[in-house]
């Protein structure tokens, strides 16, 4: 993968991110959590190896604090959408 093939990939992950950040302040559906979560994780990736292509230039963890809270609380939320849905 280039450098601009990985740039435009992070940016659609940042897009997408966005997407279903927008979509959960408007209502919490099951589906719109779980691809916010997920994009989430898949933001952590390419910051994991933004920093080791990058030589330690970017640091990973700096983003993870930003995310970790948002990430925690919509799981809980989640957590919560499955086992209403399972009973």
């Amino acid at each position: 993968m280039g450098k601009n093939q990985l740039i435009q990939h992070y940016n659609n992950l940042r897009t997408t991110f966005n997407l279903y950040l927008k979509r959960n302040s408007e209502s919490q559906d099951i589906e719109d959590i779980h691809q916010l979560r997920l994009s989430i994780k898949k933001l952590r990736v390419i910051w994991t190896l933004m920093e080791s292509i990058s030589e330690d230039m970017v640091n990973s963890s700096e983003y993870f604090l930003v995310f970790s809270n948002l990430f925690d609380e919509a799981g809980e939320v989640r957590d919560a959408q499955v086992s209403l849905s399972i009973i």
